[in-house]
């Protein structure tokens, strides 16, 4: 009974920590929400901009943290809580994440949607991180804007960033990347479209194998068809559901690295380098496999499975408000250009990829 009332006060302290913080990114995570339209979140001011949703809110909710930081600064009370929605609160946001995952509808999705998939982020991944350690970038933000660019975005690239150990802002430069070229890529394939002639099964292929956020992909197909939609969607979320064993071969590869960087006959620095060693599987990573498990046998009513999405992306979003926080905008200058020019690289690579392979698959 002792250690149980022991710990009510020290649970009260670190909440009363954290809390300054905490508000500041949940206030940041709510005004994202608002301009980008998340579903639940009503705005008559800004319903009829369009332009404010394809940049998603966890793009909106970088932007908004770093200008707060930039204009305002971030005053020594709110660290302990902006630290805390960082990566606590994001942990959190990619478990609820598995909610969005259905294995058996993916198993039915057809051998070509998988295999498209498989080759992009496959090859997406694996070319973006080798360009970006030929240009000399730091593993965490190579492997960051690598996921961002072959899987899911913001959210792919926050997922592995905790993984890889990345910095704030690292995850910052390759979350900024990623949302700005996949918002260029909407506008571009909406452009497009007639004058390139796409059947919907093709512009729906293209669109979802290529763009980086599901929001951005719903944005570009639905100037579409609903042919096309459907495909993009499908596609999409196929890919989204590649994250889970991209994360756990990534983590897996890192640990076996990271083992032999040091040799050394000094025990205690190979204790220390055992003692720093993450897990061979993160608990996070864990987590959304168990909860896209649930969901995928049914586990959730649509109800409670809409409203676990719906809160997954509002702590995602709160997250992303912490990163944006945390950013030191001339770390970012120092490197932001080059960000793009292999978010960029990587970008005409996928887009060349599905190009050809729906070419000569004949879909």
């Amino acid at each position: 009974m002792a250690g149980h009332a022991g710990g009510v006060p020290a649970l009260t302290s670190r909440l009363s920590i954290r809390l300054p913080g905490l508000i500041l990114t949940a206030g940041i995570a709510l005004v994202a929400a608002l301009l980008a339209g998340l579903p639940g979140v009503k705005t008559g001011l800004l319903s009829g901009v369009p332009l404010l949703k394809i940049l998603g809110s966890l793009g909106w909710a970088l932007v908004l943290g770093i200008a707060w930081r930039s204009v305002v600064g971030l005053p020594a009370s709110a660290k302990p809580g902006v630290s805390y929605s960082a990566r606590t609160i994001l942990r959190l946001g990619i478990v609820l994440l598995g909610v969005r995952l259905n294995f058996a509808n993916l198993a039915s999705s057809g051998l070509v949607i998988l295999a498209l998939d498989a080759l992009i982020v496959t090859v997406g991944i694996v070319a973006v991180e080798r360009i970006g350690k030929w240009l000399g970038f730091s593993r965490g933000l190579r492997l960051t804007i690598a996921f961002g660019t072959g899987i899911c975005g913001a959210s792919a690239a926050v997922a592995v960033g905790s993984v890889a150990g990345a910095s704030d802002e690292e995850i910052s430069i390759a979350v900024g990347t990623v949302s700005l070229l996949g918002t260029l890529g909407v506008l571009g394939y909406i452009a497009l479209r007639e004058p390139l002639g796409l059947s919907p099964q093709h512009y729906g292929l293209l669109t979802g194998s290529t763009l980086q956020e599901v929001g951005q992909v719903i944005a570009a197909a639905s100037a579409g068809t609903d042919s096309a939609l459907d495909t993009a969607t499908l596609t999409k979320l196929t890919r989204v559901a590649l994250l889970a064993p991209a994360l756990l071969i990534a983590s897996s590869w890192l640990r076996i690295r990271d083992a032999h960087k040091v040799v050394t006959t000094d025990s205690l620095e190979v204790d220390a380098v055992e003692m720093q060693r993450p897990p061979l599987v993160p608990l996070f990573l864990i987590g959304f496999l168990l909860v896209g498990v649930l969901n995928s046998v049914g586990a959730f009513s649509p109800g409670v499975s809409s409203g676990l999405q719906q809160l997954s992306v509002l702590l995602t979003t709160m997250a992303m408000a912490g990163i944006g926080l945390g950013v030191d905008l001339k770390a970012v200058r120092r490197v932001g250009l080059k960000a793009m020019m292999l978010g960029g690289v990587g970008f005409a690579l996928l887009i060349m990829l599905a190009g050809a392979f729906t070419a000569l698959s004949g879909v």
